[in-house]
């Protein structure tokens, strides 16, 4: 409760206190004076405010003004106050750059998207300095992406839910290029002889899903590979079933399979020559030497990008 009194010492005539009434002891708290600048000098009275509390009314003597009336001899001009919160204000700005190069990326493309669902994407693009800005408004959770044509993208999540003053955010990209060549997936390990992901394979796949969500332009090719041991007809079927186990994981983690291909290699394109390696020799042996891991890997390769697919939302 709000009320103004002139018996409680205080600022000036009647000041504004504010109590609260306590239903567990049926007491009302000690009365609060407001202070400046609801209270002045002079006499401050009639003070009400909203519900949120972010905008109210008070009455007060403190200026002086020839529009009083007189009551018993006296003099008396009050005005009417409005005070509430200043408007907060926000707003981000940032710059996209070539992560390699740290050159600058005009035109890339960024896109807003409300993690609560509450609001359609929004899209800008970075000016010819590699520059954007957009104003902000409170209570935003904002999920926003770059991305531009022959790199892979990047993201960040801003919030302005809570924030009781005004800010300026700022937030670069950085824009990885994307290589012509295909880039191993470290960490995927199947069963012996077979094409059963093992648990920890699916870790790291975890990461891919994300990493194609966030890149959700590009399409690309799994590719197995296997080492030199054994029949090459064998380790072709092999591998393909393998790059199948892959793509079967990211379809039934949410990837659309238009966007997936698998090929097997087989031992067409090991990184290694076992020759290097005294205790492999030159035949096919079975013992697991430094050349067979490196040749036993998985690794993806871009095919294509389409921006149209990100305004379509697949």
């Amino acid at each position: 409760m709000y009320f103004s009194s002139d018996a409680l010492g205080g600022i000036g005539g009647f000041d504004i206190y504010k109590t609260s009434y306590n239903d567990f002891e049926d007491s009302w708290s000690r009365s609060k004076n407001l202070g400046k600048p609801f209270n002045s000098s002079k006499d401050d009275t009639y003070y009400i405010i909203n519900k949120d509390q972010s905008q109210g009314f008070l009455s007060s003597d403190r200026i002086i003004c020839d529009c009083g009336e007189e009551y018993e001899g006296s003099v008396y001009c009050y005005r009417v106050f409005q005070f509430g919160q200043p408007k907060q204000v926000f707003s981000l700005s940032g710059t996209a750059f070539n992560a390699d190069t740290d050159e600058i990326i005009p035109n890339a493309l960024l896109t807003f998207k409300d993690i609560r669902g509450e609001m359609d994407p929004v899209y800008i693009t970075t000016d010819e300095q590699g520059n954007y800005k957009r104003d902000l408004e409170v209570g935003w959770e904002l999920f926003i992406k770059a991305q531009k044509s022959k790199y892979f993208g990047d993201a960040a999540s801003l919030s302005t839910a809570g924030l009781t003053e005004s800010k300026h955010f700022i937030q670069d990209f950085f824009l990885t290029p994307i290589p012509l060549g295909e880039i191993e997936i470290p960490g995927i390990e199947y069963d012996f002889d077979a094409a059963t992901l093992r648990p920890k394979s699916k870790e790291v796949l975890d990461k891919l899903v994300e990493f194609l969500q966030l890149n959700d332009n590009i399409a690309i090719e799994i590719r197995s590979h296997t080492d030199s041991r054994g029949n090459d007809n064998y380790n072709l079927k092999l591998s393909k079933r393998r790059a199948s186990s892959v793509v079967k994981y990211l379809v039934a983690h949410g990837i659309n399979k238009k966007r997936l291909e698998s090929k097997g290699m087989g031992e067409t394109e090991s990184l290694e020559d076992c020759s290097k390696y005294p205790e492999c020799g030159t035949e096919k042996i079975r013992k697991d030497c430094d050349c067979h891991q490196k040749n036993r890997r998985t690794a993806f390769k871009t095919t294509s990008e389409d921006f149209k697919s990100v305004f379509k939302g697949k």
